[in-house]
């Protein structure tokens, strides 16, 4: 067979013969071929043997396809046959896996990472479900995953920053930003979209701590509140636990005669198994609510999307403001009381935002203002560092249940000491 250089303008002017057709050999790349079609235009392909048999392997279609990438092509599918590889069983290989790629949904993506990705606690892991499910899946659900582009992130991201959840907005955004570097790690993705994108807002630490005043008023609003929400903030108020921990209390969990609640391993951030114990204010509390299963807080309506499964209340947001305004009508009828008395006018009582996780603050502090050691308070809260860690967390494995106790039963008397007036008829001595 006729060997030349083939080039681009030998292969442009390429016209196979009428009822015939036209192949080219190139002279610098032995098994190199071209295979005219019509004037300027054709396909590339490559010959080698495998195993003993000649084989042909189509490379692609000029000028789609350069003379170069095609050179460069059966170059390869050469090389590999000599290694014994059979070339264009790779090349099938490769395009069923773009395929795959292009076919792979962020919905079904996203459901592999939240049952495979190995860095999550559960609690953690629950709360990245729930915000990827619910500002990612609806926008970008239905998109290949290999088309996500680096508008589309901040498109979802800046929309949730946009309604004043900044914070919120910076937390999707490093959960996405994991998501596609586990895509990575498996091969799945060549990069990540995620480049040169910054936090939408700056974060800084709360430092929200309720004053006494605050806090009773806090306490009273629950009470008028009563279950399920009313019950909930007293005890966030009392336990110093996390919002969702309370809201997922078990009965089951709870032994209410040694007055201690026994949080699984699977239910904490922390990711360990976790004793509070329960002062009679927060023992009372839970036995005056009904009994509508195990869950204490248990939820009455079902999501369409649930399986029936009972869950805890939700509704943060709506609770929240109810419980806000009450708290500021107590303390609206304290101030005009007090100014009553004083026989001045009454202010006008305003309330500095706050969050329930604020109330958790507001118990480590005041524990601590009562004189409760550090590394109690830690421990009560649960807290993976702290006071004690390195070699001295390994080695000290006290539970610490004694101090716990006092710290709570030391925080509870304080809380309703601030919402019960002394009896009349006690008589105050003073020296």
């Amino acid at each position: 067979m006729a060997q030349k250089l083939l080039t681009d303008k030998l292969l442009e002017k390429a016209v196979p013969p009428k009822g015939g057709r036209l192949e080219l050999w190139d002279s610098y790349l032995e098994g190199f071929g071209y295979r005219a079609s019509q004037k300027g235009r054709g396909s590339f392909f490559a010959m080698y043997r495998l195993d003993g048999r000649q084989r042909r392997m189509t490379l692609g279609r000029f000028p789609a396809m350069s003379l170069a990438t095609a050179r460069t092509k059966a170059a390869e599918a050469m090389q590999a046959a000599r290694e014994n590889r059979d070339p264009i069983a790779e090349e099938d290989e490769r395009r069923r896996e773009e395929g795959e790629k292009r076919s792979r949904t962020m919905t079904v993506a996203i459901a592999d990472f939240l049952r495979l990705y190995p860095r999550y606690k559960p609690a953690t892991r629950a709360e990245v479900k729930r915000l990827l499910e619910r500002e990612v899946l609806p926008t970008l659900g239905d998109r290949a995953v290999s088309s996500i582009t680096r508008r589309d992130v901040a498109r979802v991201v800046n929309a949730v920053a946009d309604r004043g959840a900044g914070t919120t907005a910076n937390r999707l955004l490093a959960y996405m930003g994991a998501f596609f570097s586990w895509l990575i790690s498996r091969g799945e993705l060549g990069a990540t979209p995620i480049v040169n994108l910054a936090k939408p807002v700056a974060e800084r630490a709360r430092d929200r701590v309720l004053t006494d005043d605050e806090l009773r008023a806090v306490w009273l609003a629950g009470e008028k509140m009563g279950y399920p929400f009313g019950s909930l903030v007293r005890l966030l108020v009392l336990t110093a636990q996390r919002r969702d921990e309370v809201a997922g209390m078990l009965r089951s969990d709870l032994d209410l005669t040694a007055g201690i609640w026994t949080l699984a391993r699977e239910a904490t951030k922390s990711d360990r198994r976790h004793e509070v114990p329960l002062p009679s204010a927060v023992v009372e509390i839970i036995a005056a609510t009904p009994d509508r299963g195990d869950l204490v807080f248990r939820a009455m309506s079902v999501r369409k999307t649930d399986d029936r499964a009972p869950r805890h209340i939700s509704g943060w947001s709506a609770f929240k403001k109810a419980l806000d305004r009450k708290t500021i009508e107590i303390l609206q009828e304290a101030e005009n009381e007090r100014a009553k008395e004083e026989k001045r006018k009454a202010k006008v009582v305003t309330l500095p935002p706050f969050t329930l996780h604020d109330l958790r603050r507001t118990a480590a502090s005041g524990m601590a203002r009562l004189g409760v050691a550090p590394h109690v308070v830690e421990r009560l809260l649960n807290h993976s560092g702290g006071t004690i860690r390195g070699v001295a967390a390994i080695y000290n494995r006290h539970s610490y249940a004694p101090e716990m106790r006092h710290a709570v039963d030391v925080w509870a008397a304080h809380v309703t000491g601030l919402v019960t007036p002394a009896p009349s008829n006690v008589v105050m001595l003073h020296g």
